[in-house]
């Protein structure tokens, strides 16, 4: 009924082109929204400092802080991950198929 290959080589590696293009996508938006989020307490700390350097506004440590900061920092460090492992994906997909491609013309 169905082919021996089951999504691997020739042209039916499209199903691992998509999930490593997926990954690489979705990844990286999460990794930059998760950075961005994470950073935005410390830039509006020193945005306020800037502002009116004399108002009492500034906290009283950083404990605070680095806890707002924490909330978003996995987001990002999973997105990362999951744009790594797809790009790796993808680097393998396009370089077996060079690789072929150069190995077939010598």
């Amino acid at each position: 009924m169905g082919s021996a290959s089951s999504g691997r080589g020739g042209k039916s590696g499209g199903k691992l082109l998509v999930v490593g293009w997926l990954l690489t996508l979705v990844g990286g938006a999460m990794a930059v929204w998760g950075i961005f989020h994470a950073l935005a307490p410390m830039i509006e700390t020193y945005r306020a400092a800037l502002d009116n350097p004399l108002a009492d506004t500034m906290p009283e440590d950083g404990k605070q802080l680095s806890r707002e900061m924490m909330v978003h920092l996995p987001v990002g460090i999973l997105g990362a991950l999951m744009a790594t492992v797809g790009s790796s994906m993808l680097m393998f997909i396009y370089g077996s198929r060079v690789l072929r491609r150069l190995s077939g013309r010598s």
